[in-house]
């Protein structure tokens, strides 16, 4: 199989792969790594980034004096994992601007986004924004969770598993869907 430019797909994983970090690929070694979208995503970022979110994301597990850069998974602690979707969500990018957050100055407060006024952007724009992933996501998926609706509304069924208030159309034309059944509000069938 040859991939877009003529080369074989294997190389152009090996390609992928020379872009990760090695404690990724060590991840990726023991069956815990990321996915292959995640992998591409992961990949567009620079080894000197990758290695920076993950040493912020493993400081307090290695010991005193070690580099959490280097840290690798236990392959024997099934628990050692990673997020992946939150690791790649935080190499993606680097600003997240307060136009794009759905959250008030009180979940940002919560969550400890400090904004951060760009002096450079658009005069009619919210210039603020934040370089801390983890607190703007965090924030990001408190509103959700807030504002996601409580109980979906159920619309009774009829016994062919249909909304009970879908009625029949009819047609003054053809005259042809008047001679259908019609379903009434308390679930029954009837010809009008």
């Amino acid at each position: 199989m040859r991939g877009p430019h003529g080369e074989p797909a294997y190389l152009k994983g090996l390609t992928l792969l020379a872009k990760l970090h090695p404690p990724i690929l060590h991840a990726i070694e023991i069956g815990r790594g990321p996915d292959l979208k995640e992998r591409r995503t992961l990949a567009l970022s620079s080894l000197e980034d990758q290695a920076a979110a993950w040493a912020e994301m493993f400081a307090e597990s290695v010991e005193e004096g070690e580099d959490p850069a280097g840290y690798r998974l236990n392959a024997e602690d099934p628990d050692d994992t990673v997020d992946w979707r939150d690791f790649t969500w935080h190499l993606r990018q680097e600003e997240w601007y307060a136009r794009d957050a759905r959250f008030d100055d009180a979940l940002a407060q919560k969550h400890g986004v400090v904004w951060t006024e760009d002096l450079f952007g658009q005069g009619s724009e919210d210039n603020r924004y934040v370089t801390d992933a983890t607190a703007f996501r965090a924030a990001q998926e408190d509103w959700i969770a807030e504002h996601r609706p409580k109980e979906r509304s159920r619309s009774r069924r009829t016994s062919m598993g249909l909304p009970s208030a879908l009625r029949a159309i009819t047609s003054s034309r053809t005259g042809w869907a008047s001679r259908r059944p019609m379903l009434s509000d308390t679930g029954s069938i009837g010809v009008p």
